[in-house]
Formats: C-alpha cells, structure tokens, sequence
C-alpha cells in the first residue's frame, strides 16, 4: 500500500501545480504561460477542482508519516526530467527544441539537483531518541 500512496501522493502534487497553472492562466495573469485557456473563466473554475482533487490526493498519500515516501518519488520524478532536460540542453538527446540551448542544460542540472535531495531526504532514516 505504500507505494499506491506514494504514487498518489507523487499525482497530487503535480494535479496541484497544473490545477494552479490552469486558474493563473484562466485568470489572465500576465506571466502565466499563453493558451487556448487564456482569460476563459471556465479554465479558473476546472483548475480549482483539478487542484483540489490534486491536494486531497496529497493528503492521502502523505498521511501517517508517508510524506518522506511523497517527497522521494518527487525527488524520483524531478530527477528524471533533470536528466532529460540536461542531456538535451548538452545536445546528447537531440531532436527537440531544447537540443544545444545551454538554458535547458543548466535548468536540468538545477532540476536533477533538487530532485536527488529530495531522494536523500526521503530515504533519510528519522532520528528516534
């Protein structure tokens, strides 16, 4: 079951951070990415109830000390996607459109940075007195 919860939990923080994309982008917000869902409230409203069933998954998946189980699978996923994005910004994986742009390789080792401390933190045995 922990590592269903995990998942979950893994799920609901990225539900959360698309479900928050969506309101910024349904509210026009200027710096939030331009879309077909730009300034359409409906987007606003589709967000909030993405983010929400996002966050109730989260709790769930993070209750009863499985928090640490939540952030290695994070730290697990951001990696990943550090890696990708380094190996691409490095022109190592061509064929995208972040291929050879040292932005890209830079972000992907900033990305792959968090993520393996978020491994380390949730691998962390807790100190028991």
């Amino acid at each position: 079951m922990s590592g269903v919860k995990t998942t979950l939990g893994v799920l609901g923080v990225a539900m959360l951070i698309v479900g928050g994309i969506w309101v910024l982008q349904g509210l026009n917000v200027s710096w939030a990415p331009q879309s077909f869902m730009t300034a359409d409230i409906n987007w606003t409203y589709r967000g909030a109830a993405f983010a929400a069933a996002g966050l109730a998954l989260l709790v769930f998946g993070a209750r009863n000390g499985g928090w640490k189980n939540v952030l290695g699978g994070l730290g697990a996923l951001l990696a990943v996607i550090g890696a990708i994005w380094l190996l691409q910004g490095l022109n190592a994986l061509p064929g995208t459109g972040m291929s050879g742009h040292s932005e890209w390789a830079m972000r992907g080792g900033f990305a792959f940075a968090i993520g393996a401390a978020l491994i380390f933190i949730g691998t962390r045995e807790s100190s028991a007195a």
